[in-house]
C-alpha cells in the first residue's frame, strides 16, 4: 500500500462524541440583515465554534489513537472526537460544557444586534459505534496507521438529534437516549422527548438539557467579566428568567472563580454573589438553584431545610440522582446529630430563612412571630 493511501478500518468497538449545531431559523436573520451584515455575523459565529471547541477538544497531530476534528461552514458547526484511552462520561460532560459557554457568548455576542430575536443554535450530541478512516504516515522514520476521519450511522443519527432540538423548551441542547444514559449520575437536568428523528424512527427519545451545575468550569478570558456583570449582576434579566440553562451557568461561573481564587476578599465576593443569585426569590423553581440552597443548608448544619429543597428537586425532577444521593446524606445527617424533636428544627430552619433571606415577604406581625420562635429554639 502507498503512503497515504487509505485503508478502511472496520471497528465494532470503537466509540467516538459526535455533536452538531446549526443556527435556528437562519433565513429570519437573514431577511432581516443585509447579505453583508449576515455574512459577518456567520463569520464570527464559526470563528467562535473553532475557538471553544479546540479549546475543549484540542486537535493533536499525528492521531495514532486519537481524531479530533472542529469544523464551522455556513450556520452549521461539528465536533468529532474519538479518544480509545478517554472517559466517555467525561468527553460527553465537556460537549455539555462547550455547548453551554457557546450559547452564553453567542448571548454576548449578538446581545444588541437588531434582529427580532438573539441568535440562537440548536445542538445535538450523541456518543456511539463508528467505522475509523485511517491512512499510513511517516512518523519519526516509522510508518504507522493514522486516524484520518470517521465514517458511520452515528453521524446520520447525531445529526437527527440536532434537528429534534427545534422542539425544546429550554436549551435546545438535545441528547440522544445512549448519551443521557451515560451522564445520569452527574449534576445535569434532563427533559424527556418523544420525536421523529426523520429517516431513522417515528418514535425515538431524545433529552434536553434544562440546566447543569458544572465544577471547575474552563470558561474564562476577557468575557467572562461581561459574563457576569451582564447575567451575574442583573436579577430582572427575562432572558435569564427565561432560561435556567442560564441560570445554572452563572452559578457555575461563580463557583469556578470561587474555587479558583487564592484572594480572600474575592473569595469573599464571589460567595455572596453566589448566595445572592440563588436567594433571590422565594418562589424560586429553579432546580440548581434549590440544590445550591440546599448546600449553602448542608454547611450551616440546617439541615431539615435542606432536605425540604432536596425533596422538592427530586419531586419534580426524580431523574436527577445528585439530589437524591444527597438527599440520603442529609437525613443521615438528621438522623446523627439531632438530639430534637424534628418538628422542632423544621420550625426553626424555617423561621431562619425567612428572617434572613426573605425578610421583605413579611409582615411586621410575621416577622415578630419567626423571631420568637428563633428565639425559643436556640
Amino acid at each position: 500500500m502507498n503512503q497515504g493511501e487509505p485503508s478502511l478500518a472496520y471497528s465494532t468497538d470503537e466509540k467516538a462524541l459526535i455533536l452538531f449545531a446549526d443556527v435556528i431559523d437562519s433565513s429570519k436573520y437573514s431577511a432581516v440583515l443585509t447579505m453583508e451584515d449576515y455574512a459577518k455575523q456567520l463569520l464570527e459565529i464559526q470563528k467562535l465554534f473553532v475557538k471553544i471547541g479546540t479549546s475543549y477538544f484540542p486537535i493533536k497531530d499525528n492521531n495514532v489513537s486519537t481524531y479530533t476534528n472542529v469544523d464551522a461552514r455556513g450556520d452549521e458547526g461539528t465536533i468529532f472526537y474519538v479518544d480509545q484511552n478517554a472517559d466517555s462520561v467525561d468527553s460527553l460532560y465537556k460537549a455539555i460544557m462547550f455547548s453551554f459557554e457557546l450559547k452564553a457568548r453567542l448571548e454576548l455576542l449578538h446581545k444588541n444586534v437588531p434582529v427580532p430575536k438573539p441568535i440562537n443554535m440548536g445542538i445535538g450530541i450523541h456518543y456511539g459505534t463508528v467505522a475509523l478512516i485511517s491512512c499510513l504516515k511517516e512518523i519519526s522514520g516509522r510508518t504507522k496507521s493514522i486516524i484520518n476521519h470517521i465514517e458511520g450511522f452515528s453521524i446520520n443519527y447525531a445529526k437527527r438529534v440536532e434537528s429534534a432540538s427545534r422542539i425544546g423548551k429550554y436549551s435546545k441542547i438535545f441528547l440522544s437516549k445512549d448519551a443521557a444514559s451515560l451522564i445520569s449520575l452527574e449534576p445535569i437536568i434532563l427533559a424527556k422527548y418523544d420525536s421523529s428523528l426523520k429517516g431513522i424512527d417515528s418514535n425515538e427519545e431524545v433529552y434536553e438539557v434544562m440546566s447543569a451545575f458544572f465544577e471547575d468550569l474552563p470558561f474564562c478570558g476577557d468575557e467572562i467579566e461581561r459574563f457576569i456583570d451582564t447575567f451575574g449582576q442583573n436579577n430582572d434579566d427575562l432572558n435569564l428568567l427565561r432560561n435556567p440553562w442560564l441560570k445554572g451557568l452563572v452559578m457555575s461561573v461563580l463557583d469556578t472563580r470561587l474555587r479558583r481564587s487564592f484572594d480572600n476578599t474575592l473569595k469573599s465576593q464571589y460567595r455572596k454573589q453566589l448566595s445572592e443569585f440563588a436567594w433571590r426569590s422565594p418562589v424560586e423553581d429553579d432546580p440548581i438553584l434549590l440544590f445550591w440552597r440546599a448546600k449553602e443548608c448542608g454547611e450551616d448544619e440546617r439541615h431539615t431545610l435542606r432536605i425540604s429543597y432536596l425533596k422538592n428537586i427530586i419531586k419534580s425532577h426524580p431523574k436527577f440522582l445528585h439530589a437524591r444521593i444527597q438527599l440520603a446524606k442529609a437525613c443521615w445527617d438528621v438522623a446523627k446529630t439531632s438530639s430534637k424533636r424534628e418538628e422542632i428544627i423544621y420550625a426553626h430552619d424555617t423561621a431562619y430563612e425567612f428572617v434572613n433571606r426573605f425578610s421583605d415577604c413579611l409582615s411586621e406581625e410575621e416577622k415578630q412571630f419567626y423571631s420568637e420562635i428563633l428565639k425559643k429554639c436556640s
